[in-house]
């Protein structure tokens, strides 16, 4: 399904999907599909009920891995080169 998905999305190099305020099984079916290099969280700005968010993600991702670095913070920060 990943390899359809991307064929489907051929040309769209900068498209990152939002994991935010979805639960911990769908934040995993985000990286299943689009893979865990485009996928991030997408809160700049922590706000009432993005704390939960947070929680869940660290609940899908763990807390203080690669794969949670990555979503959490990196792959928003790849396209600025950061």
């Amino acid at each position: 399904m990943r390899s359809q998905l991307r064929a489907w999305l051929d040309g769209t190099e900068n498209l990152w999907v939002d994991a935010t305020f979805r639960s911990a099984a769908g934040m995993l079916r985000l990286i299943e599909l689009f893979g865990e290099d485009w996928v991030m969280f997408g809160v700049d700005n922590l706000f009432a009920g993005s704390f939960e968010s947070v929680n869940v993600a660290f609940e899908a991702f763990g807390k203080d891995t690669l794969l949670s670095e990555k979503i959490m913070y990196c792959n928003a920060a790849a396209p600025w080169f950061i």
